[in-house]
C-alpha cells in the first residue's frame, strides 16, 4: 500500500466534501452518471445528500452500482456520443441515450418528484434524437442555455442543461469578459469536454435542495424495491444493450 506524507493526507482530506447531517426525515439521494470528478454530487453532499463516490458509467450500469432509487440525477454523457462529434458512434450513442432515458423513467416511476439535469452542448445530437423528442412530454424536459464564463469559467463554452425542474430555468449569471476574448473551449477544439464550473454546480445543488426542502420531500419514505424489481431493472438494461426495444 502506498504511504502518503502528512501534506498529501491533508490535501486528500481537504478535498472531501463536508457532510451536513439532514435534520429530520431521510437522506436524499443524488446520482451522477458518466461523471468526471463528480463536481455536482460533491455539492449535493455538502447539503447532506447521499451520493456515490465511485464513477458510474451509464454504459455498464447495474442496480448494484447505485443501490437505490435516486431523487436527483445529473448526467453528462460522453461528448462523442451526443454531440456533433458522434459520427460513426451512432450505435453507441443510441444505446447510451436509451439507457439514460430508461433510468430516468424508472426513477420517475418510483419517485415522481425526481429532478434530472442533462449536460449537453446546444448543437448536440441528444436534443435532436427521435427518442428524445418522444420523451419530452412524459419527462417534462426543457432546455436552459448557460455560458461557462458566466459561472467562473475562462472559456465561453455554451451548454444546454436539459431539465424537468421548474426552478433551474431561472438561473442567471454575468460574463466577466464583456465581449473580449475568451479561452478556447475544449468542446471546440477536441473530443474533450470540460467540467461544468464549480459555481454552476453549487447553484444547481442549492436550487434543487431548496425546492426539495420546501416540498418536504425528505419526509417521504425511501422506496423499497423487491428482488423482482431489481432483476427487471438489470434485465431491461441488458436488453437495451443488445439493441432490443422494451417499450410497451
Amino acid at each position: 500500500m502506498e504511504e502518503l506524507t502528512s501534506d498529501e493526507c491533508f490535501w486528500y482530506w481537504a478535498k472531501l466534501p463536508t457532510i451536513k447531517k439532514a435534520i429530520g426525515g431521510r437522506r436524499l439521494f443524488a446520482l451522477e452518471l458518466s461523471a468526471g470528478v463528480g463536481i455536482v454530487t460533491q455539492e449535493f453532499a455538502r447539503w447532506g445528500w447521499e451520493v456515490l463516490t465511485d464513477h458510474v458509467d451509464i454504459m455498464n450500469i447495474q442496480f448494484k452500482d447505485i443501490g437505490g432509487v435516486p431523487d436527483f440525477i445529473f448526467a453528462s454523457p460522453r461528448c462523442f456520443t451526443n454531440s456533433v462529434m458522434a459520427g460513426e458512434n451512432d450505435k453507441i450513442a443510441n444505446a447510451m441515450y436509451s439507457k439514460l432515458m430508461y433510468i430516468m423513467e424508472w426513477a420517475k416511476t418510483y419517485n415522481p418528484h425526481v429532478i434530472f439535469v442533462i449536460d449537453n452542448p446546444p448543437k448536440g445530437l441528444l436534443q435532436k434524437m427521435r427518442l428524445m423528442q418522444e420523451k419530452v412530454m412524459f419527462l417534462g424536459i426543457k432546455g436552459v442555455h448557460v455560458n461557462f464564463c458566466q459561472w467562473g469559467g475562462m472559456e465561453k463554452e455554451t451548454t444546454a442543461l436539459l431539465t424537468n425542474s421548474e426552478e433551474l430555468p431561472g438561473i442567471v449569471g454575468s460574463c466577466p469578459f464583456f465581449g473580449s476574448s475568451h479561452a478556447v473551449s475544449p468542446r471546440e477544439d477536441s473530443e474533450a469536454s470540460s467540467e461544468i464550473p464549480q459555481a454552476l454546480a453549487e447553484e444547481i445543488a442549492e436550487c434543487v435542495h431548496t425546492y426539495f426542502y420546501r416540498m418536504k420531500i425528505r419526509n417521504q419514505p425511501a422506496v423499497g424495491l423487491s428482488p423482482e424489481n431489481i432483476k427487471k431493472f438489470d434485465g431491461d438494461l441488458e436488453l437495451i444493450e443488445n439493441g432490443k426495444d422494451i417499450s410497451g
